[in-house]
């Protein structure tokens, strides 16, 4: 399961660097919108063909309804257009603040202190994002802000769905399905519902990164949230800025800054720390 996370961050590092690209060219609700529903699809054949039935009861409904909102549809749409406000590195860089909000979400709702080292771990990180900031907090912009409410919707939401006693591929279908109509809703109201134009090339890694892998990354991390603790599960989420950063200097051709590389030793640091406890 460890090696599963490790490979599902390094797909949804990669998958940062691919739709900040794309978002170029699209809007960001359409592009959820579609991504969504392909993904959907996919969580749909897994469960086939691991002969799991999509059944649920009544009462599954509304909690289902919730997980979708805030793990998808609010997940996606503010992250998107955040993404399209910040350069790659620096989204890379905020995508690490993930393990503070779920310990604070742990502590505020679950009274669970985190260990010492993993109190190191946060004061670590918090510094890096400080440091990438070049230590002025003014430099905080409309995008930081969305970027970390998308970070915090999708921290708690995965605390939420430990709650709903589901297959976990089962419940990744039904958060992507949920969230696919909430995000179909935006586009209709907007007016904005259409095709993606991109050239085969584009299609394919989209449909080969951001498709099939933020199914898999969605069903990976279900399924390690209720087989490890939530520390453990955030500590993997949180390699993903390490390789979102690596991808932006080396795809996105984006210029280094060494603040910002700073920044990423003390989070890579702290993520050491913390690893003594997971």
């Amino acid at each position: 399961m460890k090696w599963l996370c490790i490979v599902a961050s390094l797909i949804w590092g990669s998958n940062v660097v691919l739709v900040k690209a794309l978002l170029n060219q699209v809007s960001p609700f359409l592009m959820a919108f579609w991504r969504v529903l392909f993904s959907t699809s996919v969580a749909f054949g897994i469960a086939k063909l691991k002969k799991q039935s999509l059944s649920i009861e009544k009462g599954q409904i509304i909690p289902l309804i919730i997980l979708g909102l805030f793990n998808v549809a609010l997940n996606f749409s503010l992250s998107f257009i955040g993404m399209r406000m910040l350069e790659g590195t620096t989204t890379a860089l905020f995508n690490a603040l993930s393990p503070v909000f779920v310990s604070g979400l742990l502590f505020v709702f679950y009274h669970q202190r985190p260990s010492f080292e993993n109190v190191i771990g946060i004061v670590l990180t918090l510094l890096g994002v400080y440091c990438a900031l070049h230590f002025q907090l003014s430099q905080l912009n409309q995008g930081h802000w969305l970027l970390a409410a998308s970070i915090l919707c999708y921290a708690g939401s995965f605390l939420y769905a430990q709650k709903i006693i589901i297959t976990p591929i089962v419940k990744t279908f039904y958060a992507l399905l949920l969230g696919s109509f909430m995000l179909l809703g935006v586009n209709v109201y907007q007016g904005s519902l259409g095709f993606l134009d991109f050239n085969m090339g584009q299609w394919l890694l989209f449909l080969g990164i951001s498709v099939l892998g933020f199914a898999f990354i969605q069903w990976i991390y279900f399924e390690a949230s209720e087989k490890m603790s939530m520390d453990k599960v955030s500590f993997y989420m949180n390699l993903n800025p390490i390789f979102t950063y690596i991808g932006a200097l080396l795809f996105l051709h984006e210029p280094l800054d060494f603040y910002q590389l700073g920044g990423i030793i003390l989070i890579l640091a702290g993520l050491l720390i913390s690893k003594n406890k997971t």
